[in-house]
C-alpha cells in the first residue's frame, strides 16, 4: 500500500473529519476492484467511528438530495478511482481538483456534484478519498492489493477521527 503524502495526509483527514463531516462510500460491488469503497463503508458502519457514514451502491449522483438534507459542511468520498498510479495507491483530492482522477462509476464528475451540493444545499468541501483499482472486470473479486489498502483506509479514517477536536 501506498499514500500520497505521509503527515500532511494524516493531517488533512483529521481536519476534514472535524465537525459536521459527512463520510460518503460508493462502489460496484460487481466490478472487481471497484467494489472497495462498499468494503470501506461497511466496515465504517460496523465499527461505528462517530462520523455519519452512508454507503451507495447505485452512484453518488442518485444520492445528492438525500445528502444535502443531512447539511454536512463538509463531505469525504470513499471510492475506487483511476489515477494511473500503482494498484492500492490512496489518494486524497479536493473533489473540484478531481478531474486527473476517474471513478469509473460515476456518470457525473464530481467537481459537478460538489458545485450542485455547494450552490443548493451549502456544502463548504468535498473531498474524494480514493483507492487506485488494479481490475474492473465484470463479476470479478476485488485484489488482495485492494483489501488491503481498504483495511488501511479504515485504520486512518478511524485513526484520524479518533485524534480530531470536535
Amino acid at each position: 500500500m501506498n499514500i500520497e503524502a505521509s503527515m500532511a495526509f494524516l493531517d488533512e483527514l483529521r481536519r476534514l473529519l472535524s465537525g459536521n463531516t459527512l463520510i460518503v462510500c460508493l462502489g460496484n460491488t460487481l466490478r472487481g476492484d471497484d467494489a472497495i469503497g462498499i468494503l470501506v463503508g461497511r466496515r465504517l458502519l460496523k465499527e461505528k467511528i462517530g462520523c455519519r457514514v452512508l454507503v451507495y451502491e447505485d452512484g453518488l449522483e442518485n444520492h445528492l438530495g438525500e445528502i444535502g438534507r443531512l447539511k454536512p459542511s463538509k463531505i469525504l468520498v470513499v471510492d475506487a478511482v483511476d489515477a494511473g498510479l500503482e494498484p492500492g495507491t490512496i489518494v486524497l483530492a479536493k473533489a473540484e481538483n478531481a478531474s486527473h482522477i476517474v471513478v469509473s462509476t460515476h456518470k457525473l464528475p464530481l467537481s459537478l456534484m460538489y458545485k450542485f451540493l455547494r450552490d443548493i444545499y451549502g456544502v463548504e468541501e468535498m473531498w474524494v478519498l480514493g483507492i487506485q483499482v488494479e481490475r474492473t472486470d465484470f463479476g470479478g473479486e476485488v485484489s488482495k492489493k485492494i483489501r488491503e489498502a481498504g483495511k488501511a483506509v479504515v485504520g486512518l479514517i478511524k485513526r484520524a477521527k479518533r485524534e480530531t477536536i470536535d
